[in-house]
């Protein structure tokens, strides 16, 4: 396609919006007068994930929908590739990424925020201190495949070896991307400056390296945006295009392709400008919710990330019940609407994440999930971008919690500072990032965009949706991007800005509403608005928790009664508009009394039940002939078996470590409080050579007194383990590899000696349990001391090798620790014969005969055994150690009964969300990355959630394979490389 930088010969055009999970298509058409219009606009399904995995696919669909309504206005083309094409793209879930920092509530909170901030899917984060052992990091990591990995950690010049530590995970987890897995992932390291040149060194074989300032420098400071700008760079030219089918998408567009955000903010932006107001733009997808902000003359942008209504709803529930409970949910719906029917639709919909609301329930579960999802982005971006100014804030609040039970401590405040009544109530001021001020009140518009939006069935719905999900202060407008195409003219602004923003303001814009919310002290009962109508001359007035629509908007002088107010210290004001207005006098902040817009009256809705139809499980079993399946190892491999050797599912076929011995440094510079040592001071006074084994306490660095800048003392430096010198870097850092030697006999520990602990403290001093697996430095018991109500570690004992706990003596408070690596026996898995030995990959491949079946979403990991069809009443004789099928749904009584059979695992069409919400232990699928969970069996549904029976083409393929060895997989994922669970029988 030839590029184009004009429209001034063009008569047509064709802009493309390929979302994560619609490819939203709009023609555009210059007509007899010279004036562009929107001639027609088309969605399909994006297709970038398994079986298409091709965007251009989705495309061509896309074409030929547009083609055919083209048609039907009258619209002939002849040509269509003659049409200069343009696109935007977040195809396949936006860029989805994994976060790691030290610890869970500094570095590792804000490399999370960083990412967040940045726009990123946070696919996982991970911390030193998140209680999850090596080993199953380094699984979770490699099967997570992201597009884009963030490293941030530690202090400047602070401590290193839990960077150390992360360096060796992530080097042997080796994950691959998402697409074109040939390819390095993309690892930003933003942590402490002095470990860059060890990232870049030991990591730069496996991941592309870029290197940015530390988001955390010291304990006072941020610094988030160069790892932020990293992150948009590296996603534009590097991740966005390995999507597949990407190369051929821009050989075919007449601009180069834009990232969805970055056209929506270069188009709301012209607007903004052109409005002169304080506006933002919510756009929810399918994976995210974005919103773009222009307050105060400041421009903000933030996703909130896993917060859609396709791959990520069922998240939008867990992140909501992780700080409210369900009726928190449930009050936006009538009570024919039950908690299992919500619940249910939103896990269903997350995996199928391609289906559209087709019931009169359905609709309403999606909006109100928009609802919470607005409600959870706005938190997010306030807590981003809106800093409370500090001052006299705490001393305010301390006076207003008093005011509420005598309003005579608030006057006695005010007489002192000599500050007038009017002032009586506090609206939350920030501070922005340009340093000026801004107040919730004075937001002019909320713009709402995305297909919720669009393809609401009513504007009430819109209403409703905007309303309670931004809870407006004061006066607000609402407007919606009705044809949903705010990228397609950002996208196009590119060409010509005025044209854009002219096709955005007249087809795109459609106002809505106004919203009235008085904000103030407000008292159930008690009146906070007083309203006039200037046609009418009556006037009327509504009390808190009151809320009352005029359908037809009218000529109103709005003025607030008592401690409540409008705008600032503004109470009152006149609207005239044409438009729908909603008088909301439910309160703001403190005083909101929690009821939703339905509680209170607002677009009630006529009795309905909850009915979906949502598709089943399309997937049916696969004949597979010389079928190659990979055993996965981590590092060391020893093999158990020859190549064409038979191999059974049980059977043990390579031993390996979880992670090879850790590596760590001594850092020369440092000691000496220098940036750097230089290769001639370290000919003079290093002790040791690469590739020598020093012994634990060996001198390695020795400079005698009077030499070297003086010095008047002798110094000397030690190591502190067992190890040989792998490297000198361009510092002078050295940096060892621990050795390790295996022993029959365990090396005691005496915590309460070493520690001074009484013997009742000694357990809930102890930070390993007996099986542990523990490496050199980690700390094994710590004493904390407590004063004032604050506690803190006054010493503590940590491993001086690594190996595992084998024993605790809690009466003489002896841990016993027995050195050694951590091995791992690797099982066939399936019935097959060793066909490859494939060390790239860390694999042994096995070539089988047999059949394959998917199912919808699997928990547990892998787990094999005898097939057997389950019969009601459940009869658990000769069902241990098997897989075993149920025909109808699953329910908790079942669950229960089969917790301690001995069963390896469970297929069965489905269950209700409820149950299976209560057997895991009140935890939510989320975004439905699944396979890590702890469970005493494998649970793999074939249908979703709900009360749905085995289909006839499953059950009979059980039946014809009852009594087969059968393997199954539970691990699930719905993005970041579709993943369903697998059932396999091997022959």
């Amino acid at each position: 396609m030839q590029k184009i930088n004009s429209l001034q010969s063009i008569e047509k055009l064709f802009i493309t919006d390929i979302g994560s999970t619609t490819t939203k298509g709009l023609l555009l058409v210059k007509n007899d007068t010279g004036r562009w219009q929107f001639a027609c606009q088309e969605d399909v399904y994006t297709t970038v994930e398994k079986p298409h995995e091709d965007v251009n696919i989705g495309l061509a669909n896309c074409i030929q929908k547009i083609i055919k309504a083209a048609l039907a206005l009258g619209v002939i083309i002849n040509d269509f590739e003659q049409i200069p094409y343009l696109t935007t793209s977040s195809a396949g879930g936006g860029l989805q990424m994994i976060s790691l920092g030290l610890t869970k509530i500094d570095t590792g909170k804000i490399a999370e925020m960083t990412v967040l901030d940045a726009g990123g899917v946070l696919l996982r984060s991970f911390a030193i201190d998140d209680g999850l052992k090596d080993d199953k990091k380094m699984g979770i990591i490699k099967n997570l495949h992201p597009d884009m990995i963030l490293m941030g950690g530690g202090y400047d010049g602070g401590r290193q070896p839990g960077i150390l530590h992360f360096m060796t995970i992530l080097n042997e987890a080796a994950p691959e991307p998402r697409y074109t897995k040939h390819l390095k992932t993309p690892l930003i390291y933003c942590g402490n400056q002095n470990m860059s040149d060890f990232i870049e060194e030991f990591l730069e074989e496996k991941f592309d390296i870029h290197l940015v300032p530390n988001i955390r420098p010291n304990a006072q400071e941020y610094n988030v945006i160069p790892a932020k700008e990293a992150v948009h760079s590296i996603f534009k030219e590097k991740v966005m295009q390995r999507a597949p089918g990407f190369s051929r998408l821009k050989d075919r567009v007449a601009v180069p392709v834009l990232p969805t955000p970055t056209a929506v903010e270069k188009i709301i932006k012209l607007y903004a400008d052109q409005e002169n107001k304080n506006l933002l733009l919510v756009d929810m997808g399918g994976a995210t919710t974005d919103i773009y902000a222009f307050a105060g003359g400041d421009f903000q942008r933030t996703v909130a990330a896993n917060v859609g209504l396709s791959y990520s709803m069922a998240n939008i529930m867990a992140t909501l019940l992780k700080s409210d409970d369900f009726k928190a949910l449930q009050k936006h719906f009538p009570k024919t609407i039950l908690q299992a029917d919500i619940r249910n639709y939103a896990y269903n919909k997350t995996l199928n994440p391609a289906y559209l609301p087709k019931t009169e329930a359905e609709y309403l579960i999606e909006q109100i999930f928009a609802l919470i999802g607005f409600q959870i982005a706005w938190k997010q971006h306030q807590e981003m971008n809106f800093n409370p100014v500090e001052e006299n804030v705490i001393e305010k609040k301390n006076v207003m919690e008093k005011f509420i039970n005598n309003p005579k401590i608030l006057l006695d405040y005010f007489k002192k500072k000599g500050e007038e009544i009017k002032q009586i109530y506090f609206e939350e001021e920030y501070s922005l990032k340009n340093g000026k001020k801004f107040k919730l009140s004075q937001l002019d518009t909320i713009i709402g965009s995305g297909g919720v939006i669009a393809y609401a069935q009513s504007d009430l719905d819109r209403i409703q949706m905007l309303c309670d999900g931004f809870l407006p202060w004061g006066i607000t407008k609402l407007d919606i991007d009705r044809p949903f195409k705010v990228s397609h003219m950002g996208l196009l602004s590119e060409i010509d800005g005025s044209l854009a923003l002219e096709l955005f303001t007249r087809q795109c814009i459609k106002p809505l509403a106004y919203i009235v919310a008085p904000f103030g002290i407000c008292t159930a009962g008690k009146p906070v608005l007083r309203i006039h109508d200037k046609k009418t001359g009556l006037t009327f007035k509504l009390s808190a928790g009151e809320v009352k629509f005029l359908a037809d908007g009218g000529s109103y002088i709005l003025e607030t009664i008592g401690l409540n107010y409008l705008r600032n210290e503004i109470k009152k004001e006149a609207l005239e508009t044409d438009l729908p207005i909603l008088l909301d006098c439910r309160g703001r902040g403190n005083y909101f009394n929690e009821k939703s817009l339905y509680e209170s009256g607002f677009n009630i809705k006529g009795k309905f039940f909850f009915t979906t139809q949502i598709p089943l499980n399309n997937s049916q079993p696969v004949k597979l002939k010389k079928e190659i399946f990979r055993r996965y190892y981590i590092q060391n491999e020893n093999y158990l078996v020859k190549l064409g050797q038979y191999v059974k599912a049980d059977q043990i076929i390579a031993t390996h470590f979880m992670m090879n011995p850790r590596k760590y440094v001594v850092d020369l510079p440092r000691g000496f409080g220098l940036s750097e040592i230089s290769p001639e001071v370290l000919n003079d006074f290093l002790q040791v050579k690469i590739g020598e084994v020093v012994e634990r306490n060996q001198e390695v660095f020795r400079v005698e007194a009077g030499s070297w800048n003086h010095n008047k003392r002798v110094i000397s430096i030690k190591v502190n383990r067992k190890g040989v010198l792998l490297k000198i870097t361009k510092r002078g850092v050295l940096i060892f590899k621990e050795i390790l030697l295996e022993s029959e006999h365990s090396k005691e520990y005496l915590v309460n000696k070493y520690l001074k602990l009484k013997k009742e403290n000694i357990a809930q001093c102890l930070k390993v349990s007996k099986g542990d697996f523990v490496t050199t430095g980690e700390i094994i018991a710590e004493k904390i001391a407590i004063a004032d109500n604050r506690s803190g570690i006054i010493s503590t004992m940590r491993a001086e090798q690594t190996g595992f706990i084998s024993g605790i003596d809690y009466e003489k408070g002896i841990v016993y620790l027995l050195p050694g690596l951590k091995r791992k026996n690797v099982v066939a898995y399936i019935n097959g014969q060793v066909s490859a030995f494939n060390k790239k990959n860390k694999a042994i491949e096995l070539e089988f005969n047999g059949m394959r079946l998917l199912g919808k979403i699997g928990f547990g990991g892998e787990n094999f055994g005898l097939l057997k069809l389950a019969s009601l009443p459940l009869n658990l004789e000769g069902l241990k150690g098997c897989i075993v099928v149920f025909k109808t749904v699953l329910t908790l009584e079942i669950l229960k009964k089969l917790k301690n059979s001995g069963i390896k695992g469970i297929i069965a069409p489905s269950i209700e969300s409820i149950d299976w919400h209560n057997f895991s232990d009140k935890s939510e699928i989320g975004v439905a990355l699944t396979g890590d969970e702890e469970l005493p069996f494998t649970l793999i549904l074939l249908e979703g959630f709900g009360n749905l029976k085995l289909q006839d083409s499953h059950y009979h393929f059980f039946r014809e394979n009852e009594n087969k060895i059968c393997s199954i997989s539970g691990r699930t994922q719905i993005r970041a490389g579709v993943m369903r669970p697998e059932i396999l029988i091997s022959e």
